[in-house]
């Protein structure tokens, strides 16, 4: 996956408009979810996950890719970062007492698991479109429900062998768009 010529990684640091768009796209509900599972009201989440993204898009020139998982780890080092300031402010703002336990729930090392199947979720809603019903469905059911290519060949009326190509089109396209962000 690192080989990619095309990275979304790579259109970023170029600032690639179609590249921001996408990363906006699998990124922006994460982020939100995030933001409002930690308990951050929706408006400031909303402002917050835009204060994520300008970080992110004014910090990439000095990210450096360490192997595996180390852009989740940047962006959650920026998340976490950004979520403390966040009830840091607050509670100066705020003449309440906190309840025993009910401060922010900084994101863990479970984090990288839910990144990159929400991420991967995201990237497969966006290429669903890219591809007919038909081929989504030899796609779906191959890899997803791990049935007999021959018998998604049989039952859509198309070669085996143009099974084995359109899953391999669709995995090429999910390694373009997101190969770099999730390794």
């Amino acid at each position: 996956m690192y080989t990619t010529s095309l990275t979304l990684l790579q259109h970023l640091r170029v600032q690639n408009p179609l590249g921001w768009e996408k990363f906006t796209k699998l990124y922006l509900p994460l982020l939100y979810k995030w933001l409002r599972s930690v308990g951050i009201v929706e408006e400031d989440a909303q402002d917050l996950t835009q204060d994520i993204f300008v970080n992110i898009y004014s910090s990439l020139s000095g990210f450096q890719h360490y192997g595996k998982g180390s852009f989740r780890r940047w962006v959650r080092t920026i998340v976490n970062r950004r979520i403390s300031d966040y009830f840091r402010r607050k509670n100066n703002e705020l003449p309440v007492v906190p309840i025993k336990g009910s401060g922010p729930r900084i994101l863990g090392e479970a984090w990288e698991l839910v990144f990159v199947e929400e991420v991967y979720q995201q990237a497969l809603s966006m290429l669903r479109k890219e591809f007919s019903e038909r081929d989504w469905q030899a796609f779906e059911r191959q890899f997803f429900g791990d049935e007999d290519p021959v018998h998604i060949a049989a039952s859509l009326k198309i070669s085996v062998n143009n099974v084995a190509i359109i899953r391999c089109r669709v995995l090429q396209r999910l390694r373009e768009l997101v190969g770099d962000l999730t390794k």
